[in-house]
């Protein structure tokens, strides 16, 4: 874990979109801060990351105007298919989320048959316990 959690993330996740979102650069940026126990806060700790991902002036990179506003777009579309926490994945419009249903996200992905069961669709019913309020 970081040193300091929760904490704001805006700057990471505007350099994960601004060097293109791969998946190389993604695990860059949660071993920077996951792995190591470092503050994700500590100016060392940006610098460090960048530095490793050969990014000569990072501030300038995710201020670009069209940076902010695709990380904007990725949340609006994260909060329209109802994400509400990481690690969330969504595949085939099912969300798997928290680092516990990888193992069912996997199953999924090898076409498990328990996807495809009664009790599985029976779930499609089940109705919303809380509602994210509208601002």
């Amino acid at each position: 874990m970081p040193a300091g959690h929760p904490f704001n993330p805006l700057r990471y996740l505007r350099l994960i979109i601004a060097l293109g979102s791969t998946p190389a650069v993604t695990s860059a940026v949660f071993d920077a801060i996951y792995a190591t126990g470092a503050d994700p806060h500590a100016p060392a700790t940006w610098q460090r990351l960048t530095q490793s991902l050969g990014v000569a002036d990072p501030d300038a990179l995710i201020d670009a105007p069209a940076v902010k506003q695709q990380l904007r777009e990725n949340t609006d579309a994260a909060v329209a298919a109802g994400v509400f926490g990481v690690p969330t994945i969504l595949v085939d419009g099912r969300i798997f989320w928290g680092e516990d249903s990888l193992p069912m996200l996997s199953a999924y992905l090898s076409s498990d048959p328990v996807f495809t069961s009664p009790a599985m669709l029976a779930l499609r019913n089940v109705q919303y316990g809380a509602h994210r309020r509208q601002r």
